[in-house]
């Protein structure tokens, strides 16, 4: 069906609109609720249905629905509602404001379709998803009624559902009637027409819906957006007078609070206080002549309606205007604003909201009768394509093939060489490049990683301009007919952004299809020169990529419109033009022939090691390789060496496609064998002296000619599972003179890179469809580490995988640590560690300054020539050493912020090979430290570029387990708090200088560093030589926060000052005790009041810049040194301290802190026993709920 109807009613005594739908016998009826989150029905009572199926925990369908939680065991037999292992939902009676978890379930629905104008057959939606509740929730719903109908914001929603059912526009409209008549509910696009034959969707006015970013459901999780659809209101006229209201409350606030929405359960437009006062007032004003009468509740503005006349559009009251955004307006008439309530009596149907209402305006079911309401997705407010088309020529004279786009603003046509393999789009920037929407791509930007970048332009020597701007990401541009490309170490163009768009030129001609040309406003490319443009068709400025890689275009494309990861070309030659579509098909070719449903699919193959003329150590191909495992010619096998026909671990072998090589090449001794199998199968045809760059030719006046080509010996490269290419004779045979056919395959020499390479003329008519690009298909939006309390050494230890196969390996975590190191001295072994080689592009983001050019054993991890050296650091100990950079796989498990997600790996992860000394004075079983600090190849740094999410992460510890995140919140709590949302944010500071135990000259340190001011003691300064607080061009002095030191050290000028201030404070009250090492101040326990925050002490502020201060309670400040002695936990770091102040991890303990490296800040929520949670509560199996 094209679009669902549903017929509506009102219910007289409750005043709500209600539906019926086909599930199970009988119907069932609903309460229509247009901002409803879900379809949820009574389970309890007399739900029988032989199609009923519970959804179960991490399925699919409970990742659509967005749930939260699991109900593990239900106490009584199953039964829809009740069955263990279930993902559940909180179902919302919405009338009451009633709400409760209940199991996800599915079941058939059955619903009429619709042209628009009439009903039509009946059709079933076989396993559509909703909620069980119980009988207490249909309290407050109409008689009969057995739950509700939700057509709000989600994905589970009714008119998603229907909408990915039949797969129609995702827009429905609504049209509600008095008690008198029925109503409609349209599910897909229009006309929605009415008798006498009117199409209401021609009539529309259009209005933004905006987004509520917090739930407004009665129960709901913690960082939710509402399902109700909101529009913003900016104003209220009256006659044509503006009402004098609070504007401020026609915004959503932060927290949701504000706006106007609209609701089919309120069944009067409800207004808060203020604005409510406003409205009568000036409409009271208006009616001055028509006496008043005595109010009926709910209303509080009554007239004598004999006095009022009459007219088309209800009764001869002021229009009341809504005014919207782009000057438009929803007008109210008499109909709809005012109410019979009984003989001569008319109330404005406007209600008191009260003067703290969840949202300002609520436009309710009555302002709506009989107007019709249309609600588009707002995924479809403009054209979004289903496929994209480029022509395709082929150039006579370079036999390169050839397209156009349209670049710039304003648009400029640029013609491109289509390179099947190619890693991106690049174009000449110096010769002319004007566009006004060029973006340079800035280093360790989003694009930056997305593009994969290991490279930077810091600064570039002439004006700015495409192509020349400094602290830019760089990629190497590859003319893949010359094999020219920049070399690692020289500078390359910056990738860049073209805000105006390209624009993909309209099919052919002779498709005669509608067709819409549309825009990629952001579109990724690399500049280039013009040298690399020697060789390139005459008037080519670049070349169109498509291989496989995040910034080709069919993945950029596929991102932009959000179709299938899918291209087809198809080339032609030099007299014809041929196409390369973008998205899936069909593909359709005169006369009408969708070559979609003829397709012979083949696995892609990846070849780890990149074909590129120039590329980083440990980058994949981009090009298609196929499985080729032989070739026969007239169904004989060519006796060929298969083991050239496999990818070796060099990158060398194999067979792919490519649309820059002409002709098919072949590895000479298969290129000798396959000429030599073909001319045995052609000895009967004189053979005639040989045209470059062919080896084998013939006289073409005894050949005959067939429909697929001259009338030769098939040839068949063989492929997996039985399945093979045929290559016909108008693929293999090229006439290059009168009465001369040659065999179009070219000798590629004794060791190519590639064994064979199957070229443009034999993919010419064949189309060849890509149905995936090498994307990842999960990208997670942030990773999770569990952090367990080491008791014996007060250290915090994490686990990842690593190697290959997985081992766990545990780790000391180290905020300001360099990189991870770990001991490769004993036992590693793992068949996908590699060195990282002197002078490699990981040595260099390593800012590595030596290199191991003798290792004197065998090789092994941690002991190979000719590898990078960095220097491992145990920062406990302070002990230093050197080791080689090296790569291996990591896993680690990705989360949504709320749980942990599915296990993801970094394949190339980069570390350094420590020696066993180092591990002296780490928690038992540790085998190194992950250092999370300020460098290119710290965890963070590595997990953010490999994944592509925000250079953030956040370390939340406990006395006894702790959680690091990885990426941008929300980082979740039990019971369901946000701690994101509660940070105070101070600036990052760099020290220039390395604090590590073994550095190289002009190393900054990676350590983070903040700008404490000043501390305070219940309020008063404690007296300091504040030049201690800045760092010196030495590097000395100032503030660090570390997870390796276990309580906050002070220089002890400092820390005699703190003492004794913090002494003055507790000079009544508190009995001294004899100190404890490593404390200096102690007290009788029994001296403090519990209180929530710990022991009842003076409060230590450290203060920080703009007037924000880091409050540290009794929680943090104090320590049980034994059953006799709480001590104040500073440290004496001595006189001479390196760094003044560094806060230790018991200052740290329950304060969630983040690290945002792009924006150089820290956060942090102060103790979360205020929120009554900790840092031990991210919950790891299940998820926490939060109530309004």
């Amino acid at each position: 069906p094209k679009a669902l109807v549903l017929p509506v009613t009102k219910d007289s005594s409750t005043l709500q609109y209600l539906t019926q739908i086909n599930q199970r016998t009988p119907p069932v009826k609903l309460t229509l609720d247009l901002g409803g989150q879900f379809l949820w029905v009574d389970c309890v009572e007399d739900y029988i249905s032989s199609s009923y199926k519970p959804v179960r925990c991490r399925s699919a369908q409970c990742s659509l629905a967005r749930s939260k939680s699991c109900i593990i065991d239900c106490y009584s037999s199953p039964k829809p509602g009740c069955h263990n292992d279930t993902c559940a939902l909180v179902a919302d009676n919405t009338v009451t404001r009633i709400a409760g978890s209940g199991e996800v379930g599915q079941d058939d629905v059955s619903i009429q379709s619709t042209d628009g104008s009439n009903p039509g057959r009946v059709v079933s939606v076989p396993n559509l998803i909703f909620t069980c509740s119980v009988t207490m929730f249909l309290q407050g719903l109409a008689n009969g009624v057995k739950g509700m109908a939700g057509l709000g914001r989600s994905r589970i929603s009714l008119p998603s559902q229907f909408s990915a059912a039949f797969s129609f526009d995702r827009k429905f409209a609504i049209c509600l009637t008095s008690a008198n008549a029925k109503g409609v509910v349209f599910f897909g696009d229009g006309p929605y027409v009415m008798l006498p034959g009117i199409d209401v969707s021609k009539n529309l006015i259009y209005t933004p819906l905006i987004l509520n970013p917090v739930s407004t459901a009665s129960a709901y999780f913690e960082g939710e957006p509402s399902s109700e659809y909101f529009i913003g209101v900016k104003g209220i006229q009256i006659n044509g007078n503006s009402v004098p209201l609070n504007t401020s409350l026609l915004a959503i606030d932060k927290k949701g609070v504000g706006g106007t929405k609209i609701s089919t359960v309120n069944p009067y437009t409800v207004l808060e206080t203020s604005i409510y006062n406003a409205v009568i007032n000036a409409f009271a004003k208006e009616l001055s002549g028509i006496p008043k009468v005595a109010t009926v509740a709910p209303f509080g503005l009554c007239f004598d309606s004999t006095n009022i006349g009459s007219t088309r559009v209800g009764p001869a009251v002021p229009q009341i205007d809504l005014m919207l955004p782009n000057g438009n307006f929803w007008r109210i008439f008499g109909a709809n604003s005012m109410v019979q309530v009984k003989n001569n009596v008319l109330c404005l149907g406007f209600v008191d909201g009260g003067a703290n209402p969840r949202t300002s305006i609520v436009i309710g079911g009555y302002q709506l009768e009989d107007n019709l309401l249309h609600t588009l997705s707002a995924a479809q407010t403009s054209f979004r394509p289903k496929a994209l088309v480029l022509p395709v020529t082929k150039d006579s004279s370079t036999l390169q093939y050839l397209t156009q786009i349209n670049q710039r603003t304003p648009p400029v046509p640029v013609k491109l060489t289509l390179d099947l393999g190619g890693q991106f789009l690049w174009v000449d920037c110096e010769d002319d490049y004007i566009s006004s929407s060029y973006k340079p791509v800035r280093c360790r930007s989003a694009q930056c990683n997305l593009a994969r970048s290991k490279s930077c332009i810091t600064e570039c020597y002439s004006p700015p301009r495409p192509g020349c701007n400094n602290d830019t990401c760089a990629l190497m541009p590859d003319n893949t007919i010359t094999r020219t490309a920049t070399k690692p170490n020289t500078k390359t163009m910056p990738s860049a952004q073209c805000s105006r768009p390209l624009l993909p030129r309209p099919p052919p001609p002779k498709q005669n299809h509608h067709h819409h040309v549309v825009s990629v406003p952001n579109l990724i490319f690399t500049c280039s020169g013009p040298l690399f443009l020697e060789g390139l068709a005459n008037g080519v400025k670049g070349m169109a990529a498509l291989g496989r890689t995040r910034v080709s275009l069919p993945s950029q494309f596929s991102a932009a419109f959000s179709f299938d990861r899918k291209f087809a070309i198809c080339l032609t030659s030099a007299n014809a033009k041929g196409v390369v579509f973008f998205g899936d098909g069909p593909y359709v070719m005169l006369p009408g022939i969708d070559v979609s449903k003829n397709l012979i699919y083949t696995p892609l193959i990846l070849n780890p090691v990149s074909t590129a003329s120039a590329y980083f150590e440990g980058e994949p191909s981009a090009d298609y390789f196929i499985g080729v495992k032989g070739i026969q010619i007239n169904g004989n096998n060519v006796p060929l060496n298969t083991s050239l026909l496999a990818i070796d671990k060099e990158g060398v072998g194999g067979t792919k496609i490519s649309t820059v090589n002409p002709y098919t090449v072949l590895e000479t001794s298969i290129y000798n064998a396959v000429i030599n199998a073909f001319a045995k199968e052609l000895s009967g045809i004189p053979k005639v002296a040989s045209v470059a760059p062919f080896g084998l030719c013939f006289d073409s006046t005894n050949i005959g000619s067939t429909r697929v080509g001259p009338a030769v010996p098939q040839i068949d490269l063989m492929l997996p599972n039985g399945n093979f290419w045929r290559i016909f004779g108008a693929n293999s045979m090229v006439q290059v003179k009168n009465n001369v056919l040659c065999l179009g395959f070219v000798d590629g020499g004794a060791s190519p890179r590639t064994s064979i390479v199957i070229g443009g003329y034999q993919l010419e008519d064949n189309l060849l469809h890509i149905p995936s690009i090498a994307q990842p298909s999960f990208r997670p939006k942030a990773l999770v580490l569990p952090v367990t309390k080491d008791e014996s050494t007060s250290q915090y230890v994490a686990q990842i995988q690593e190697r290959t196969p997985l081992v766990p390996v545990k780790l000391t975590l180290d905020l300001g640590g360099q990189y991870l190191w770990v001991d490769c001295e004993n036992g590693y072994t793992s068949s996908s560690y590699k060195p990282a080689r002197c002078n490699s592009a990981q040595c260099n983001l390593a800012g590595s300054k030596s290199c191991t050019t003798e290792c004197y054993s065998n090789p092994k991890p941690g002991c190979y020539n000719n590898t990078c050296g960095l220097l491992p650091d145990n920062t406990i100990t302070g002990t230093g050493t050197s080791g080689d950079l090296g790569q291996d796989v990591v896993s680690i498990q990705s989360t949504d912020g709320y749980t942990p997600g599915r296990v993801v790996s970094v394949p190339n992860l980069l570390f350094t090979c420590g020696s066993t000394f180092l591990l002296d004075g780490l928690a038992k079983g540790v085998k190194g430290m992950a250092g999370l600090g300020r460098t290119k190849i710290s965890l963070a740094s590595q997990f953010s570029a490999a994944f592509s999410f925000p250079r953030k992460f956040a370390l939340c510890l406990s006395d006894s387990e702790g959680v690091v995140f990885f990426g941008d919140g929300p980082y979740v709590l039990l019971p369901g708090i946000d701690v994101s949302k509660l940070l105070i944010y101070t600036p990052l500071i760099l020290n220039p200088v390395s604090t590590a135990s073994a550095y190289f000259q002009g190393d900054a340190s990676s350590d983070y560093f903040i700008g404490v001011k000043g501390i305070q003691i219940n309020g008063n300064k404690v007296p300091l030589n504040t030049s201690l607080l800045s760092i010196d061009k030495e590097g000395n002095g100032g503030t660090k926060i570390s997870t390796v030191t276990p309580h906050i050290v002070m220089e002890t000028s400092i820390y005699n000052a703190v003492i004794k201030a913090f002494a003055k404070e507790l000079t009544v009250g508190g009995r001294k005790v004899a100190p404890v090492a490593p404390f200096g101040l102690c007290y009788d326990p029994n001296s403090f009041p519990p209180t929530r925050l710990g022991p009842g002490v003076p409060q230590i502020d450290l203060l920080l810049p703009n007037g924000n201060s880091w409050a540290l309670f009794g929680a943090n400040s104090m320590v049980y040194a034994n059953s006799g002695a709480l001590c104040l936990g500073v440290v004496d770091g001595g006189a001479n301290a390196r760094t003044s102040i560094v806060i230790g991890t018991h200052q740290l303990r329950d304060n969630l802190i983040q690290i945002d490296l792009a924006a150089s800040r820290l956060g942090f929520s102060s103790l979360l026993w205020f929120r009554r949670t900790n840092c031990a509560n991210f919950n790891f199996t299940s998820s926490a709920l939060a109530f309004s």
